[in-house]
């Protein structure tokens, strides 16, 4: 099922570039979440690979933050306050997770970014993906796709690293890691397929609004 099916009227043009680049950088920040982790078992998730690799980690974070932002302009969720709240608490969720990953090979001590964004961006998802279900605005399994994102790692990311210590650099942790990258890379996905839907409904307008013109003035 088309999971635009229900998008929510015209998207005028000068509002699309702004809102496709938001999409694009959240799905690029999913996949280098990724990438990333295929990277650590690559290298044997050794330290230096992690320390060079912080930098674009949290360029990815931030990608996904403005994705993040590109759904509260957008109204993607309804525009509910229920929505917008929570977007905002992931968003500062996420540029703390960013903030925490740059710092880290200069300061390794330092752990607040990292535990206040453990909260927030799952918080803030299950809140906006409530909001998202109920405003019925994206179709079929989409829907259900922003909940997916903050229940997924309450449910797998944070046990397994709990249970490890850390991201260990196996096969399954990179999996249990990857797949909340791959997550928010469908997220952008579906919102770029959102926008894009909502620019076509604009152009037809036009045209349709030209033709009505041109037959009332021969």
């Amino acid at each position: 099922m088309d999971p635009t099916q229900h998008a929510d009227g015209p998207l005028h043009a000068e509002h699309a570039a702004l809102l496709r680049w938001t999409a694009v950088a959240m799905i690029a920040g999913g996949a280098i979440m990724v990438l990333f982790e295929l990277g650590r078992v690559l290298t044997g998730d050794s330290s230096a690979y992690s320390r060079a690799a912080g930098i674009v980690v949290a360029l990815g974070q931030l990608g996904i933050a403005a994705g993040c932002a590109g759904l509260w302009l957008h109204h993607s969720f309804g525009g509910s306050v229920l929505a917008r709240t929570g977007l905002a608490l992931a968003m500062v969720g996420l540029v703390l997770y960013a903030t925490g990953n740059a710092v880290e090979p200069f300061a390794p001590t330092v752990w607040w970014p990292f535990a206040a964004a453990t909260l927030l961006i799952p918080l803030g998802f299950i809140l906006a993906g409530v909001a998202a279900v109920r405003a019925h605005v994206w179709d079929g399994w989409a829907r259900y796709l922003p909940l997916a994102v903050g229940v997924y790692p309450v449910l797998a990311v944070y046990p397994w690293l709990a249970m490890t210590g850390a991201a260990d650099g196996s096969w399954i942790g990179t999996t249990v890691v990857a797949v909340w990258g791959l997550l928010f890379a469908v997220t952008g996905w579906v919102e770029l397929a959102h926008v894009e839907h909502r620019t076509t409904a604009a152009a037809h307008a036009r045209a349709d609004a030209r033709r009505g013109r041109g037959r009332r003035h021969p």
